[in-house]
């Protein structure tokens, strides 16, 4: 070899190819000078940056602009541990986008589909005509300033925590999650006088629900009251109950509890019960 070159940088496009994106670092490769247009073909993107990296912006701008040519972009993942000012992410591609933590947050992309944020920026504006999924994690989400200019009103998944306002964003959704919090005020059964009257109403209108599945880490008695609760709203097409419990010690509901939640239901409706074991879902009765 002569002074200064490598084997690896010898090889054949296509084998750099699959090197890079088993690397996953785009940004690592494009600094090479033999490496620099290998990247450009990639089907994904990943870009990472720490803190104080003030040229990261530039750094993605630059990628998706040396992408343009190419139609095989299928994926674009951005990691960044901070961002200290704001800027917009012009991605052109069926894109998705997760974000973990950011001050200002300006997404502008036509064919973007997924989005996915873990923690709420202080301001952040989104348009993305094309959006079907979005994983909203964080409780802080606020529509003062957290806006969602020009997406579409109809999604495949939304994913919430305990934070539900942006559910009024969209008219309809094929697959709702909720993470919900039940504090276990009560030691005693629901059948106990101590407990106070239920302030949930029960004239709550689900008419698009086919399937309702509830996870639980616990078969705790708020648990129960939830399903009863539910089983009261007006769910004329609701055809399936899955209930599901990740626990490590407690047991699994009893047959007779099991029963119990199956007559809240009417007889056409499906309840099925799983518990997690050695990592997989075990259907049990």
């Amino acid at each position: 070899m002569d002074a200064g070159e490598d084997r690896i940088s010898r090889l054949p496009d296509e084998l750099l190819n699959t090197i890079l994106l088993r690397l996953r670092s785009t940004r690592a490769a494009a600094l090479s000078r033999r490496w620099r247009h290998v990247w450009t073909p990639l089907p994904e993107l990943f870009l990472s940056v720490g803190s104080h990296d003030a040229t990261f912006l530039d750094t993605v701008d630059a990628a998706l602009a040396a992408c343009d040519a190419t139609p095989a972009l299928q994926g674009l993942t951005i990691a960044l541990s901070a961002i200290r000012r704001g800027g917009g992410v012009p991605a052109e591609r069926s894109l998705s986008f997760s974000v973990c933590e950011a001050r200002m947050l300006e997404i502008v992309a036509p064919r973007m589909e997924k989005l996915s944020v873990s923690v709420s920026p202080d301001e952040a504006r989104i348009s993305a005509p094309k959006l079907a999924e979005v994983v909203w994690a964080d409780d802080d989400y606020d529509p003062c300033h957290h806006r969602f200019d020009d997406v579409g009103r109809h999604l495949r998944l939304l994913e919430l925590g305990q934070n539900m306002s942006l559910m009024q964003q969209f008219d309809e959704v094929d697959e709702l999650k909720l993470g919900i919090d039940i504090p276990q005020r009560y030691p005693c059964l629901p059948s106990c006088p101590c407990r106070e009257e239920s302030h949930l109403v029960d004239d709550i209108s689900l008419h698009s629900l086919e399937q309702l599945e509830i996870t639980s880490h616990t078969s705790s008695h708020e648990v129960f009251e939830l399903v009863e609760q539910l089983s009261k709203c007006n769910a004329p097409i609701l055809k399936k109950v899955v209930m599901k419990y990740r626990m490590s010690s407690p047991p699994p509901p009893t047959k007779e509890v099991r029963e119990k939640i199956r007559s809240m239901f009417l007889p056409n409706i499906e309840v099925d019960f799983y518990v997690l074991s050695n990592g997989k879902w075990v259907c049990f009765d």
